[in-house]
Order: structure tokens, then sequence, then C-alpha cells
């Protein structure tokens, strides 16, 4: 059955004078969503793109609410522009969010957020990302920087992402989780995209220094550069904070040796943490003392690349200290 889509009754702002008088400041606002007034117990309902990027118009105030009214497909909208930091409680309530599709060459921080301050929960989510340029920075389907809870989301199948910068860092759940108003936190998150490139890549989070905790990487992780950079089914890099009670399931492949090249490349890489340089992890949480179902391997790149797995070893919890 197909579902009910709910009509989209906003108030356009520069409709918001009528016969009759002008909607007062409040009205305008709110009139930015769905419905609702943006409290605990009436959250501002989102239906469309445009609800999502009006979302910036709350982006000093923690305490506004929004939820997912039903599916949202983002296909229509081009290469989407990431929402300005997000503050606030968002509920996906279960729905999900799709066609996601980001063109960037000049972004700092890449996602369907470009960062998040606040509680993201309950959402489902499909997108594709390309990151070219010279530019350092981060990227992640839900938010490119987490300093606020990102709990209970998955990134669903046929979610895909590149990036042709060796200064990125990159998450299917979010590029960076470091400390903010909730000190940076995923939880029960679950992530499925197929990830690859020449930047330093994680499975959940690309760089972490705070927390994260049972969560699940199904995804393939490819690494096509020539250096040593991070690659780990759940963080590349942990540089403080902890990491516990996850599982990769995902392949981790690299490039052993770069086209026209007679050097072996040795980039961290492990089915948990690619390079661990503080914080701490508790592999005892791992069921049955195993920390993934995973597979270390080579991938073969048009050219070039030689299958040199005797570098790794299987079930390697940490690529490099």
């Amino acid at each position: 059955m197909a579902e009910h889509l709910l009509p989209d009754l906003r108030i356009p702002l520069a409709n918001k004078c009528v016969s009759g008088g002008c909607l007062n400041a409040a009205a305008a606002l709110y009139s930015l969503f769905y419905n609702g007034n943006g409290t605990q117990g009436n959250p501002f309902i989102i239906t469309s793109g445009e609800h999502l990027q009006n979302t910036v118009s709350y982006t000093n105030m923690s305490n506004r609410y929004y939820k997912l009214g039903q599916n949202i497909d983002l296909s229509s909208y081009g290469s989407w522009t990431p929402v300005s930091m997000f503050n606030g409680v968002l509920d996906g309530n279960g729905k999900k969010i799709t066609g996601l599709y980001i063109y960037s060459d000049n972004n700092y921080s890449v996602g369907l957020f470009d960062g998040n301050n606040g509680i993201i929960k309950n959402l489902d989510i499909q997108g594709e990302i390309y990151v070219y340029g010279n530019n350092s920075g981060y990227a992640g389907v839900i938010a490119g920087r987490n300093f606020g809870l990102i709990d209970n989301c998955e990134v669903l199948n046929g979610s895909y992402i590149y990036v042709s910068n060796e200064n990125f860092y990159v998450g299917g759940i979010a590029g960076l989780n470091d400390v903010g108003i909730y000190t940076g936190t995923i939880k029960d998150c679950i992530n499925n995209a197929y990830i690859c490139g020449y930047a330093n890549n994680g499975g959940i989070a690309g760089k972490s220094g705070v927390t994260i905790m049972t969560c699940i990487n199904n995804g393939r992780i490819e690494y096509w550069g020539s250096g040593t950079h991070s690659q780990g089914g759940i963080a590349g890099v942990q540089f403080a904070g902890s990491i516990t009670s996850s599982v990769n399931n995902g392949t981790i492949a690299y490039s052993s040796r770069f086209p026209g090249s007679s050097t072996v490349l040795q980039p961290n890489m492990a089915h948990i943490i690619g390079y661990k340089t503080g914080g701490t992890s508790n592999w005892n949480t791992w069921p049955n003392g195993y920390v993934d179902k995973g597979y270390l391997t080579t991938v073969f790149l048009p050219g070039g690349g030689v299958h040199d797995q005797a570098l790794y070893v299987k079930n390697a919890e940490i690529g490099r200290y």
C-alpha cells in the first residue's frame, strides 16, 4: 500500500501578511514546518527537505524539538547543501530519509547536517556523498561533525561515500566525533554505507575522541591511496574517549601497491580502530571474545595492486598504536 503523504501546510514567510493583518514573529517561525510549536510535547513536524533546512532558524537554541512526520525523498533537490550546525532534538520517528546526494569540492564538513550539537535519534537515512578538492575536513552521512548525541540511527544499504582528499576523515555516521554539549556520543547505530577513496575512513566515525558504543558496521571500506592513512571498521582514528561493545562485519580493503610503484603500502588498518593514539577500548565486551566477522583483504585497482594480505593479522582489533 502506498504511503499516505501529508500535505505541506507551510505558510511562506513572504506571504505572512494577509488580509486582516500580519502573522506575529512566532507564527511566522512556526510556519517553517508542517505543524507544531517546537516544544517536547508538540514538536515541529518535518515532512520535506525545506523543513530540514529550516531548522537553521533555531541554530542557537537547544530547547527545540523536531520529529519526522513521514518518509522524505531528497532526490529532487540536486546536490544537497548540508544544514548548518543542528541544535535541539530531532526524532526520526522510525521514518526514512532517502535520495540524499552531495557533490562537494569546497566544504569543510559534509553530511545531511554539517554538524550536530544536539540529539539525533531513531533516524534511517540513505545517501551518496562525493567529496573532491584540496580542503581538509570531515564527511559522514548523518553529520560531518558530531559534538552531540546520535542514537539508534542507521545508514541504509545503497549509501556510498567517496572522498578524493587524503586530509579528510570519513565515517558512515559522522566524520568527526568529538567533545560538545553531549560529549560527542554515537551509540546503537548501524552503518551499511560503502566507503572508499583516499581519506582516513571508519565505518562509524573517521576520527573519534569521545564515545562510540554498541554500534555495528556492515559496510565495505576500501583505501585507494598511496600512503599510510587509517582504516577501521568502527573508527579510522581514536585519539581519546572510549570505543566499546561494537562489532565490524564489513570487509576492509586496500591496494597494497600503487600503480607504477615498487613500494608496498602499509596503511593503519584493522577491524575496529585503524590507528589508536589515546583513549580506551573494551575488547572483552565483544560477543564470544571475537571483535568481528569481517575480513582484511586487498583491492585490485586498474593498472596495479598486488595481493599482500600477510601484512595484517585476521581479527586484529587495532592496526597501529
